[in-house]
């Protein structure tokens, strides 16, 4: 079986011969990719929120969260064995749930079950029939800020607007920066 490269052999065969080079196949592990430019806007952000006095203002944080029945996600890849990375054994089958959950400054979670893949209407609807309604009887005077991470459906043009027009005060978040969001730790 000839390939992209022009290589007559089968995958078995490379395999083999990766193998016989000293490489390894494992999970990778995942390390976020900063740029000196992200790590600037955090820096950047940080001294805002800072100065604002916005960390200890009312953010209510938010995420959302697949948990697999048969454990985490694994990223195989061929690797060099003077860094070999361990491998997560899956143990199950593949089911699983996504949840989305915010934490109130006062410790209290709100979780709510997500069904199906999430697009800007689902989101929009969880926002409007959920989210907010519970949010009003915590603050009346719609007097908080609301933190989502920069995923599609967070910043799509559709969401952006129903979050104007409901009124909904986001909190700017810097990109690649889930180490900053305590919903990761929840």
């Amino acid at each position: 079986m000839k390939d992209n490269c022009g290589i007559d052999a089968s995958i078995r065969t490379v395999q083999r011969e990766l193998s016989r080079l000293g490489f390894g196949y494992k999970n990778i592990p995942k390390k976020l990719p900063l740029t000196k430019r992200h790590k600037d806007k955090r820096v950047e952000l940080a001294r805002k929120w800072i100065s604002n006095s916005l960390i200890s203002s009312n953010i209510v944080f938010s995420d959302e969260k697949r948990f697999k029945c048969d454990g985490p996600d694994n990223w195989c890849s061929w690797f060099d064995p003077s860094d070999p990375p361990s491998r997560i054994k899956r143990q199950m089958g593949g089911c699983g749930i996504m949840v989305w959950d915010m934490t109130l400054p006062n410790g209290e979670i709100y979780v709510q079950k997500l069904d199906g893949k999430v697009d800007s209407t689902k989101y929009i609807s969880l926002l409007k029939n959920k989210v907010k309604p519970f949010l009003l009887t915590h603050y009346p005077e719609n007097n908080f800020l609301f933190q989502q991470d920069n995923c599609k459906v967070h910043v799509s043009k559709k969401t952006l607007t129903y979050l104007k027009s409901a009124k909904i005060n986001t909190f700017e978040w810097p990109s690649f920066s889930p180490d900053l969001n305590i919903q990761e730790n929840i």
